[in-house]
């Protein structure tokens, strides 16, 4: 884990998260961190991707961009 990633880890675990907590900006602005929720953290959470009814009728889709992977969303009509 990078050192910047480690200080926030540590910072997170050592605070009570709540709606005064800060951990900075510097997360936010980093690639380093970014890369590493990409690696670790994306693969593993559910993400909504779209609402079924904006892909109700067949042949409509929605694209879902989720940090530098673009997901399609497709309504078909199964042949059997």
């Amino acid at each position: 884990m990078s050192a910047l990633a480690n200080e926030v880890s540590e910072q997170v675990s050592t605070q009570s998260i709540g709606m005064n907590s800060n951990i900075g900006k510097a997360p936010y602005l980093s690639r380093e961190f970014l890369e590493g929720e990409k690696a670790r953290l994306w693969p593993n959470v559910w993400l909504m991707a779209c609402r079924e009814n904006e892909v109700a009728e067949k042949g409509r889709f929605v694209t879902c961009n989720i940090a530098d992977e673009s997901i399609e969303v497709v309504r078909y009509v199964s042949l059997r």
